[in-house]
């Protein structure tokens, strides 16, 4: 059987490696693909006198040529119950002369600390001149991450990723043209940092805060320390920042002057910068602490954690289910650049659905795509989509400038009867509806008692319907 050679590397790489060894001794036209295979990842553990003897032996690393990876992890089979050592590591120098027989590598993992500090004193010059990528598998702590950063200065002119952890909570690793960033907070000093040094060649900025809330984060670094931060994310071509403190965080942040929404709308408008793109939201009450806004492949994605001032307006005499909306001589944008939504609910009411669509289509007049589902008793839940078929697939791309009238055409309501007042809306907004449906889907029971369940529907009002 003759085949290219490129046609048997494309073989063997979808073989386990004691298959590929195999191959390689059936021919002449079979060794060097499958060796090329077979050693372009390898692994070394501590253990292995037979290594230490074959290092001065360049034969037996012919094919080392073609290894991009190397795996060093700690010796486990050194041990038996106790009852055997591990091995003696590769000496400073005998590990140095190690690497000499790997001309192209461009990734070490590492997993023991025996050969760590060895990385640090490697003449780049001579040896590992294509690295890109240290990986340290080994517990880390701050004492370590400044072993860490002085390795990865070694290899500066190389190095493509970084990645350093501070602990559980705390991570940094960056790549050629990427920076993801997550702790426990971010200071102003991180932001000036950023704000003053982020390199050009950084196209991907991701940051993480995981011990406090927005609102909690803008009291301590203000708010014009928070716009500067968005405004410079807003210029990458993929950018994210969310707020993941533990569900039963208490926020400390009074709302004074401005209102949560109002903030977080003014903060997006930074983010969003000048881009026309299109948005999709989600909103919840079940992770009220929780906020994110994102920016990757021509898409904006927002979520809106949902707190009791969002939900409820307590004015009057009476609490009233009211969604709120941004102050809009303070906020730039509003939900109206939303045109995908997405609302799951906790608490009880009613009304839920109806309230929530009628906000939706008031407040947001170039939706696309909207679900709204009530997860606690009653349990109602309402799609609306361009077709029946999008009602479990979603659009992957919205036009941000087709309104709500031409796109909205399907309508689906579960496990409630509409009221009389629920079809003047939809009457109202979305006249041109083409489908309808409305059915139970938890053995017939609906969770609004106050529409009879043998009731008349007038759908005559909708003239498109097919």
């Amino acid at each position: 059987m003759n085949l290219p050679y490129e046609i048997y590397l494309q073989i063997f790489k979808l073989l386990d490696k004691p298959t590929i060894s195999n191959c390689a001794t059936v021919c002449k036209d079979w060794t060097l693909p499958a060796f090329r295979v077979y050693y372009k990842e390898i692994t070394i553990n501590e253990h292995g006198d037979a290594l230490k003897a074959s290092l001065y032996q360049e034969e037996c690393f012919k094919y080392c040529v073609w290894t991009e990876q190397v795996l060093i992890r700690q010796d486990i089979y050194g041990y038996h119950l106790g009852a055997r050592k591990s091995e003696v590591p590769l000496t400073k120098q005998a590990f140095l002369k190690f690497f000499e027989y790997f001309p192209d590598l461009k990734i070490i993992r590492i997993n023991t600390s025996d050969y760590t500090k060895c990385l640090r004193d490697i003449d780049t010059s001579q040896y590992l001149t294509r690295l890109e990528k240290v990986i340290f598998d080994e517990s880390s702590g701050s004492s370590r991450n400044n072993l860490y950063c002085s390795i990865y200065y070694n290899f500066r002119a190389s190095i493509t990723h970084v990645s350093l952890h501070h602990g559980i909570e705390s991570t940094l690793v960056t790549q050629y043209g990427e920076l993801s960033i997550s702790f426990a907070n971010i200071s102003t000093n991180y932001i000036e940092c950023i704000v003053k040094y982020l390199p050009e060649s950084v196209e991907s900025l991701d940051i993480g805060i995981n011990r406090i809330d927005l609102y909690d984060w803008i009291d301590q670094v203000g708010v014009d320390n928070a716009l500067k931060l968005a405004k410079v994310m807003s210029k990458l071509s993929s950018a994210s920042i969310e707020w993941i403190p533990y569900k039963d965080y208490e926020t400390e942040h009074e709302n004074i002057g401005e209102s949560d929404m109002t903030i977080f709308f003014k903060i997006l408008n930074a983010f969003k910068g000048d881009k026309k793109v299109s948005c999709t939201a989600s909103f919840s009450d079940f992770r009220s602490v929780h906020n994110s806004m994102r920016f990757s492949n021509g898409d904006l994605q927002i979520y809106y954690g949902l707190k009791y001032a969002d939900l409820f307006d307590d004015s009057g005499d009476e609490r009233v289910f009211e969604l709120a909306v941004p102050d809009r001589t303070i906020s730039v944008i509003g939900p109206e650049v939303i045109n995908n939504s997405t609302f799951f609910i906790c608490i009880t009411d009613s009304g839920l659905a109806f309230k929530v669509l009628k906000y939706s289509l008031i407040k947001c007049p170039h939706l696309q795509s909207l679900e709204i589902k009530g997860v606690n008793s009653p349990r109602q839940e309402c799609i609306l989509s361009s077709s029946k078929d999008r009602f479990r697939k979603r659009v992957e791309k919205y036009d941000p400038t087709i309104v709500s009238t031409e796109a909205l055409k399907a309508v689906k309501l579960k496990d409630f009867i509409p009221s009389q007042e629920y079809f003047d809306l939809l009457s109202c907004y979305l006249p041109g509806i083409q489908i309808f449906t409305c059915k139970s889907e938890r053995g017939g029971r609906f969770d609004n008692s106050e529409v009879p369940r043998d009731c008349i529907v007038d759908l005559t009002r909708f003239k498109s319907l097919q």
